[in-house]
């Protein structure tokens, strides 16, 4: 009926509403973001600022658009040898609809390597379930390099710092 069309598209207009006010939100942090549908596997991009990629590579990583098959690339393409299998086993649809909580995020750190540079980077999803009970996962990435390195400095100089005092005592005499 015209009734239920018009609802339909008012509820249609209100979920794009949304989307725009989380991917506004996450722009902020996040250098790509991408949405994916949980039942098909459909994965399209909200937006971009290349992840250091040419659009031409982007293009090609998204060919297709199964989110399985374009992250699949991308991990292939850019990163790591060593943190591959671990990335793609914890991004699989299953794995992700069983552990991504309903409110908060689903975090996974991994290395990046482009031009030869590796780079520390952040993959965080969040879900969001429309009205019919549809799941939706935004997926957004970004590159956390400068505060890893960071963290690890610290915790390296609090660790010289706190050995090198543990053993004060001792070599004090007392």
């Amino acid at each position: 009926s015209i009734h239920d069309t018009k609802i339909r598209e008012l509820e249609a207009r209100q979920r794009l509403k949304e989307e725009m006010v989380i991917s506004g939100a996450l722009s902020q942090e996040y250098s790509s973001l991408f949405k994916i549908d949980a039942k098909t596997g459909e994965m399209s991009l909200y937006r971009t600022d290349g992840l250091g990629m040419s659009p031409e590579l982007l293009q090609k990583l998204m060919e297709n658009g199964n989110y399985e098959t374009v992250l699949g690339r991308y991990i292939d393409t850019f990163v790591i040898p060593e943190d591959r299998e671990r990335l793609r086993e914890s991004s699989k649809l299953q794995v992700m609809l069983e552990q991504v909580p309903d409110v908060g995020l689903y975090k996974q750190g991994y290395r990046r390597i482009l031009d030869g540079i590796v780079s520390y980077y952040e993959m965080n999803v969040v879900k969001t379930v429309d009205a019919k009970g549809d799941i939706t996962f935004i997926l957004a990435m970004r590159d956390v390099d400068e505060e890893m390195r960071r963290q690890y400095r610290l915790e390296n100089a609090g660790y010289g710092w706190y050995r090198h005092h543990e053993g004060y005592p001792e070599s004090s005499g007392k």
